[in-house]
């Protein structure tokens, strides 16, 4: 897939970002731009501050964002107005890896949107999240557990991987949150077990409650999801995707009971 990448970096360094390149510092937002930038922006530029203040990054600012964002969409080489856009906030400073960051800069990295057209598989990650870690809550560019856990799951003819906790419970997958329909109700991890907030997460289960359909958020071990109506992952780019099977032993029973309402929801 093609990917154009647009910075406004007029200050050029010896080592560019390279508090990034050597310890993973740094921030990204992800989301899908159709025309325009997504009703839920707002959250994605409240999140990035919220983690740059959490660790003491310095925040390039909302209104220098919004330009910069601006400028590369305008610069994009891509015909398409409908593109799936990564916002980075990269870090420069000094190479002691305790040393405060000095710097940050912005990477703006542009393709083409491409949708999912079909319905993907899990597996059980190998490696325990840590429900305690503090990182998780932020979308940081240290994303090798993620990265591996995602290697793994394709080398063993999967999709994605589900992470589970150092307690056996689920968290998310390595690419959004989990969410299953049974009965007449929506289940999803509880963020206390070890799972970014996602913003598409907010939004659909505030969509579900205005709606009266009953979310359980909680702890769930792998067998809570046996039997499910439906299984799907939410993110910022493709808002909603349908799971056929996890670990080809757990697939939806698909009677289409709840599950039709809810996709009608989110098109």
């Amino acid at each position: 897939m093609k990917e154009f990448l647009y910075t406004e970096d007029s200050d050029k360094s010896d080592f560019p970002y390279n508090r990034t390149l050597m310890f993973g510092e740094g921030l990204f937002s992800t989301f899908r731009y159709k025309s325009k930038l997504p009703d839920n922006f707002i959250s994605h530029l409240e999140r990035l501050k919220d983690s740059a203040r959490m660790l003491n990054i310095k925040h390039p600012g909302d209104i220098y964002i919004e330009s910069v964002l601006e400028r590369a969409i305008k610069n994009s080489p891509f015909e398409s107005d409908d593109l799936t856009i990564k916002l980075l906030v990269l870090i420069e400073g000094d190479s002691s890896y305790g040393a405060l960051p000095e710097k940050s800069k912005l990477l703006i990295s542009i393709k083409e949107f491409s949708g999912i057209n079909k319905a993907i598989s899990l597996t059980l990650s190998k490696n325990p999240r840590f429900s305690s870690d503090t990182l998780i809550e932020h979308k940081t560019t240290n994303y090798f557990f993620n990265v591996i856990e995602k290697r793994v799951a394709i080398a063993g003819g999967f999709d994605d991987s589900i992470l589970i906790n150092e307690k056996g419970l689920i968290t998310e997958t390595t690419s959004g949150n989990l969410f299953w329909v049974k009965g007449d109700k929506v289940f999803t991890p509880h963020l206390r077990n070890g799972l970014l907030p996602g913003i598409t997460r907010g939004y659909v289960i505030e969509k579900l409650k205005e709606n009266r359909i009953k979310v359980i958020e909680d702890d769930f071990e792998v067998g809570s999801i046996l039997f499910p109506e439906a299984i799907f992952i939410t993110n910022s780019v493709h808002t909603m995707i349908e799971v056929e099977n996890i670990g080809n032993m757990i697939q939806p029973t698909l009677t289409n009971k709840l599950f039709p309402d809810i996709k009608q929801l989110f098109l």
